[in-house]
């Protein structure tokens, strides 16, 4: 460019000065001699002239700037070679950070899933806790229960087995036959016979009706002894009867306890309903602030939630369904008021009320049948 401007210079300087020549109104200045047309000659030619030697200084200069050129151009090309290839390498490498954002992105969601799983588990194990205390307090009441019926059950069959010893222990109809004949073969003592028992006072009754070698009086003895046997024999059939009923109503009442035992009440089932509620509402509210926690820009600033399961007005909430609840209403009231809530409450607990109540007359009855010695 510089020798550009020289050669432009010389030019100027060949040509005749038009700027010296100029005249202006303020500028006077000498008018050469000759003519405005061989001017105008000097002028064309001085043109030609450049014109014709304009390619050869383009050429020139062309010449003396072409390795600054191609130094440029080798620069530029060297400086695209080194960001194509750091753009190769920078594509290389996104496949595998993408991958490994992804693998991030899962382990992320599969430790939320950990965490929220962990969290069920301890509340669960917490339940498990509390119901197996109930089932050990209803365990315990269970054992007590049956060692009772078990100490019931021993003096009934001590009962038994002493009724058994009595009755065995009585004369039979041969023994007494017996007694009777030999009696009779013996002479009569001058001492009178003094019964001691109720069976002895039938046989005075008989001897006094009757005489010794009476046939009547053997035959009437015998019947009375087969009524006793029979009475004995029925009497006893009976008690084992009740023994028995007493028996299944004990297995009965085991199984029913038992149930009792692995099932839950009503009061349970309506207080997990509750609890499952107001979780359904810690759900709602922790979806929301996670909502916030991740477009802060978009909604307004709200303060995070504590890390408890349930807070105080979450409990008080639960408590509240609960009270609310006509079943509990229900349950308070036959609990405060038994006897109004016998009149107008459940038939079916008073059936079961009147069910224990006539099996413990029986049992009662039982042992009033039984000889005193028996049931002292």
């Amino acid at each position: 460019m510089d020798g550009i401007n020289e050669k432009a210079k010389k030019d100027m300087v060949r040509l005749p000065s038009i700027i010296n020549d100029r005249s202006f109104i303020t500028d006077v200045s000498k008018v050469k001699e000759g003519s405005a047309q061989e001017r105008i000659i000097e002028y064309h030619n001085a043109i030609k002239q450049q014109m014709s030697s304009l390619n050869g200084d383009l050429d020139t200069v062309l010449q003396r700037h072409e390795q600054d050129f191609l130094n440029a151009f080798k620069y530029q090309m060297y400086n695209l070679y080194t960001q194509i290839k750091d753009l190769k390498k920078a594509a290389n490498n996104t496949g595998p950070n993408l991958k490994h954002n992804e693998e991030l992105k899962k382990l992320q969601k599969s430790l939320e899933w950990f965490r929220k799983e962990a969290i069920k588990l301890g509340e669960t194990v917490e339940e498990y806790k509390k119901e197996i205390d109930i089932l050990k307090e209803k365990n315990k009441e269970l054992e007590t229960d049956c060692k009772f019926y078990k100490s019931k059950l021993k003096t009934a069959k001590k009962s038994i087995k002493l009724a058994k010893i009595e009755k065995d222990s009585k004369p039979s109809v041969e023994q007494v036959l017996i007694t009777t004949v030999e009696t009779n073969n013996i002479p009569q003592s001058p001492a009178k016979y003094t019964p001691s028992s109720k069976s002895g006072e039938l046989i005075a009754e008989l001897l006094t009706k009757y005489k010794r070698n009476d046939i009547a009086m053997l035959k009437e003895i015998e019947e009375l002894m087969e009524r006793q046997a029979k009475h004995y024999n029925e009497a006893s059939k009976h008690y084992q009867r009740i023994i028995n009923n007493e028996r299944k109503k004990i297995q009965n009442l085991s199984v029913i306890q038992s149930s009792a035992f692995l099932e839950k009440s009503e009061l349970e089932n309506l207080f997990l309903d509750c609890v499952e509620e107001v979780k359904k509402e810690i759900g709602h509210r922790r979806a929301k602030s996670l909502r916030l926690q991740k477009f802060p820009l978009k909604t307004r600033s709200s303060p995070k939630e504590k890390a408890e399961v349930f807070s105080p007005s979450d409990k008080r909430k639960i408590m509240e369904l609960l009270i609310s609840n006509e079943q509990v209403l229900i349950i308070l009231y036959e609990k405060l008021f038994p006897f109004r809530a016998s009149q107008y409450g459940n038939p079916q607990k008073l059936d079961q009320e009147i069910s224990l109540d006539t099996t413990a007359q029986e049992f009662e009855e039982i042992i009033k049948l039984l000889p005193q010695s028996i049931a002292s």
